[in-house]
C-alpha cells in the first residue's frame, strides 16, 4: 500500500481481495458470452495483460511431476529465482497448496477449474476468448482471493 502526495487515498500495487461470504468467491461466476468476435492478435494482447496486471512470467511456468500442475508464477518471485539457476524442483505446487485452503464447499469447483484449464491452457487449439476467461478466472483464484 502507498500513500499518494499528501492526500487520503492509497493506491493497492496488488488486486488481492478477502473472500468474507463463500458466495461472492470467482468460483461462483459464470463465464460471460463475448460481446463481439475479438481477433488474435487483441486476445494475445488481453493474455499478456492479464499475467502482467498479476506480476506473473509469461515464459516461466511451473510443472510438478507429482500433481501434473501447470501454471505461470509471479515474475522474480522464490520459484522464478530458482528455475531461472536450472534448478527445477521448486518445491510445493501452488495450485495444490491453494486448493487445500479452499473452503470445502468451494473445492469440488476449483478442482473442476484446475481440470478445464490445464484441458485448454496447455492445448494445441488456438488461443480464443473462452480460454482468456478460463485462465482469468483462475489466475484470480490461484493468486489473488484469499478466505477467511
Amino acid at each position: 500500500m502507498m500513500k499518494e502526495r499528501g492526500r487520503r487515498s492509497y493506491k493497492f500495487d496488488r488486486h488481492q481481495y478477502q473472500v468474507r461470504n463463500e458466495q461472492d468467491s470467482i468460483l461462483c461466476s459464470d463465464l460471460a458470452p463475448p460481446e463481439r468476435p475479438h481477433g488474435t492478435l487483441e486476445l494475445q494482447a488481453m493474455r499478456a495483460q492479464l499475467l502482467k496486471s498479476r506480476g506473473l512470467s509469461i515464459e516461466c511456468v511451473a510443472a510438478h511431476d507429482e500433481c501434473r500442475h501447470l501454471y505461470h508464477i509471479r515474475e522474480n518471485g522464490q520459484k522464478f529465482k530458482q528455475i531461472a539457476q536450472n534448478q527445477y524442483d521448486v518445491g510445493n505446487c501452488s495450485v495444490c497448496w491453494k486448493l487445500s485452503r479452499t473452503p470445502v464447499s468451494l473445492r469440488e469447483s476449483a478442482e473442476q477449474l484446475i481440470v478445464v484449464f490445464l484441458e485448454n491452457h496447455f492445448s494445441e487449439m488456438p488461443y480464443d476468448f473462452v480460454q482468456y476467461q478460463i485462465e482469468k478466472v483462475f489466475y484470480i483464484w490461484l493468486y489473488d482471493e484469499f478466505y477467511k
